[in-house]
């Protein structure tokens, strides 16, 4: 048995539930979807990190389903194994043909100047400033969208289209938007060991893995995402 974990106060996370449990159906596979973050299934689908994850971070079977890493955050997200380390194991390790239509990799930046740094909700982006400070002679500070207290570090606004075209290279430690970062040209670190950017060598053979990490709710409903992962 299959439990879906999924916060009933968010509606993407209720209709969530509802098409992962189509897409196991697919496959014969029985599952509940629960408002419960105890209750005990053999395999466990938790959505998102703040509901149910603690509760099965150790499990030796979980799914953990998050935001994607490109493309439609409403109709994308990413799925993977949960593993000992707080990363996720995609299944992607041997992929060398995309699934799906990837984003266009715009050039790297031939000089590198300026970067800017992303912040994480709730954390100090104080290591990251250190960082930034020693490799490059101009540093902006972009906070997390939804993290409105005010910041002794000088912010940057605007759209990312914006800031795209003002750094060459990109810092931070969890955030998604460094795979963003890649795509458009600029050099991006991590300084979270398991982020998907570490490790990345050439950008092509990367994003043909990376595509296998998330999913479409047409791809979920229709049960390729168990099809891969299992």
């Amino acid at each position: 048995m299959v439990i879906i974990h999924i916060n009933p106060h968010l509606p993407h996370q209720v209709e969530h539930g509802e098409i992962l449990s189509a897409g196991l159906a697919v496959h014969g596979v029985a599952s509940i979807v629960t408002h419960d973050p105890r209750a005990e299934g053999e395999i466990h689908i938790v959505s998102g990190p703040h509901y149910a994850l603690e509760q099965w971070r150790a499990h030796p079977r979980t799914l953990w389903l998050d935001r994607c890493f490109y493309g439609d955050a409403h109709d994308i997200v990413s799925i993977g194994w949960l593993n000992p380390d707080g990363s996720r194991d995609f299944r992607n390790a041997n992929k060398t043909e995309p699934k799906g239509e990837l984003p266009e990799v715009l050039p790297l930046r031939s000089k590198l100047r300026c970067c800017v740094v992303f912040g994480d909700y709730g954390r100090d982006p104080k290591p990251e400033l250190k960082l930034a400070r020693q490799k490059y002679d101009s540093v902006w500070f972009r906070p997390h969208p939804a993290d409105t207290k005010l910041s002794p570090y000088l912010p940057l606004r605007g759209e990312l289209n914006t800031i795209w075209q003002i750094a060459d290279a990109a810092i931070g430690h969890s955030s998604t938007v460094l795979v963003d970062a890649v795509i458009h040209g600029l050099y991006a670190e991590s300084t979270d060991p398991r982020h998907v950017i570490n490790g990345m060598t050439y950008r092509s053979e990367w994003l043909n893995r990376l595509s296998w990490c998330q999913w479409s709710l047409e791809e979920i409903r229709r049960g390729e995402f168990w099809e891969h992962l299992c």
